[in-house]
């Protein structure tokens, strides 16, 4: 098992399906744990490697994410480990065909979202937009709930599309500031 600070991870390549590759291994983001429960994290990822599912620990300021190895890369069996108390089972899948199409829909400077610099407390935070305009785009455009909309939001943050501006906070229906990674270059 393997701990490795996030800044570190974002030397590996991320694929548009929010996979990166590891040592010639895909690896598909798994459990998130809280870094209060690292003892739980530890087991749950030596749990997996005893399994023969190979995993790393990712760990960052306010939680530790596990990253297992992908079913399509393993001849081993992948089963993950029985007990994951942190992973909310969703009842909403959106489809992993349309999310492409969604990003050029959210990113149209016409219908989509309000991309800008944006201030707050005398700082400026360039082209992001806020957490709860996206969740009402998303009901209104994508005809979702609030669950649901929050859902996807949520899918494009763990599959690395999306990010809170500081990392800090997974995405929530809120006055947060979230920036597309693409333009993080700008």
């Amino acid at each position: 098992m393997l701990l490795i600070p996030k800044e570190d991870i974002k030397n590996y390549p991320l694929s548009s399906k929010g996979k990166i590759a590891f040592n010639n291994k895909m690896l598909t983001r798994g459990a998130d744990f809280s870094i209060e429960r690292r003892k739980a994290a530890v087991a749950y990822c030596q749990e997996s490697n005893d399994s023969g599912v190979f995993c790393i620990l990712v760990e960052d300021k306010y939680q530790l994410t596990v990253w297992v190895e992908s079913a399509e890369n393993s001849s081993r069996s992948t089963n993950l480990p029985a007990s994951t108390p942190d992973i909310p089972t969703p009842s909403f899948q959106f489809p992993e065909e349309k999310i492409d199409r969604l990003i050029m829909e959210m990113r149209d400077r016409v219908f989509g979202l309000e991309i800008k610099d944006r201030w707050y407390n005398l700082k400026i935070y360039p082209r992001c937009f806020i957490g709860s305009d996206a969740v009402k785009w998303l009901m209104k455009s994508q005809k979702l709930t609030k669950e649901e909309a929050i859902q996807v939001g949520q899918k494009l943050l763990e599959s690395r599309i999306i990010h809170h501006v500081f990392d800090e906070h997974q995405f929530e229906n809120g006055h947060f500031f979230y920036r597309f990674y693409i333009d993080e270059k700008y």
